[in-house]
């Protein structure tokens, strides 16, 4: 509230014509009621929470998928010499 008086002293046009600053001030004052607002709410530390929880399984995931590709390059070579080697009987 202190903010909104200093705010309405701050417009001090005579013909009362909204200025620029009056519009920023106004805004500022709206982000502020907002940043409070989600500050006492309890939901947003539950959101956070499932973020973070997602991100250490995305990365667990990824981790264990570069150590599988170390593995499956030598037998992805491996298998393709085998089936390369081996010929397909076309008569029945």
């Amino acid at each position: 509230m202190k903010l909104f008086k200093l705010a309405k002293k701050f417009n001090n046009e005579e013909d009362g014509a909204v200025t620029v600053d009056w519009v920023v001030l106004t805004a500022a004052m709206k982000l502020f009621k907002l940043a409070k607002k989600f500050n006492n709410e309890e939901d947003g530390a539950v959101t956070v929470d499932w973020v973070v929880l997602t991100a250490a399984v995305v990365g667990l995931g990824v981790a264990a998928l570069a150590a599988v590709k170390k593995g499956t390059g030598s037998l992805t070579t491996k298998i393709n010499n085998y089936l390369s080697s081996q010929s397909i009987n076309s008569t029945f």
